[in-house]
């Protein structure tokens, strides 16, 4: 049976105080250029973790416990979160007889070199997941199960009852839930995937990087500034008598792409909402068009 304890560990270690950065903070925001697309829980939770010293042992299953507004499964859920996106890592390391599980916690993403290089330290292979997804049930396997709740007994005695005996190791066991936690997060995850899907057939026709940097908008900006971005388009092509001079989105990608990005930094600094932009997106893209056509054909003689 596999045993041993479980730490969080802060990377890098020597920082003796909370020091966030803007662009984790701002991960959440789909205003702001830093936006990741992240949850306010996982930043949160990931907050909450950098505040401990790096003395102290602190269990991941002891997390589950220590809020006082989100269950278990939300709090899983934004430990989840992290890993995905690698501001959690996680390994498990063989002691003897006994394996360890060991995670770090940065306030940046981890590099493929920090990762390798806590890998050569550890002696250990990174991990997203320690066992298959499931639904509501342990999210880690069976050994792993049993050493957090081992680990755990050992630690504390009133936990003695929660001990689970050899012979259960191939059984799992439900999670405790929050009801309220089980429906929102299920409504939740549903209308995600809905507006994923719609947004995915949105941009379906439109070029590869612009269709990219679009669905980091909700499902109503998006179709805003693709309307607005194909109008400056007809506005200019119909403008323009020469066929040989007219364009498509493909030609002006990624300077479309910039001017999108100058449009959501003075929508955040200045909390305007993008319905209030409909005309000036227009007219940026067909600025976008013009300054294209002008530097590509000002040479070109007929």
């Amino acid at each position: 049976m596999a045993s041993g304890k479980i730490k969080i560990k802060n990377f890098p270690d020597d920082v003796p105080f909370e020091k966030i950065p803007r662009e984790l903070l701002q991960s959440c925001d789909t205003n702001s250029v830093h936006n990741k697309n992240m949850s306010l829980q996982a930043i949160g939770l990931l907050c909450n973790i950098r505040s401990y010293a790096d003395t102290w042992d602190l269990h991941k299953t002891e997390l589950y416990k220590r809020y006082a507004k989100n269950k278990e499964f939300s709090v899983r859920s934004a430990w989840d979160e992290l890993v995905e996106n690698n501001y959690i890592i996680q390994l498990k390391v063989r002691d003897g007889s006994k394996w360890v599980y060991i995670y770090y916690a940065n306030v940046h993403p981890f590099t493929q070199e920090e990762i390798q290089e806590i890998e050569r330290s550890e002696g250990g292979k990174t991990v997203k997941k320690f066992a298959a997804p499931y639904s509501k049930k342990e999210t880690e396997n069976k050994d792993n199960q049993n050493d957090e709740k081992e680990a755990e007994n050992k630690n504390n005695q009133s936990d003695e009852k929660e001990q689970i005996p050899a012979s259960s190791e191939d059984k799992s066991r439900e999670v405790p839930i929050d009801l309220g936690d089980y429906f929102e997060g299920n409504e939740k995850s549903k209308r995600q995937r809905d507006e994923k899907e719609i947004k995915e057939a949105e941009v379906s026709n439109l070029p590869f990087h612009l269709k990219s940097y679009l669905m980091n908008f909700p499902l109503d900006e998006l179709q805003i500034v693709k309307a607005s971005l194909l109008i400056g388009k007809t506005i200019y092509n119909t403008s323009e008598p020469d066929t040989a001079k007219r364009l498509m989105l493909e030609d002006v990608e990624y300077e479309l792409i910039a001017m999108l990005k100058r449009i959501k930094r003075k929508m955040y600094e200045k909390q305007e909402d993008i319905k209030d932009l409909d005309s000036y997106i227009k007219k940026s893209t067909l600025t976008v068009f013009e300054r294209y056509a002008l530097d590509t054909f000002e040479d070109i003689e007929v």
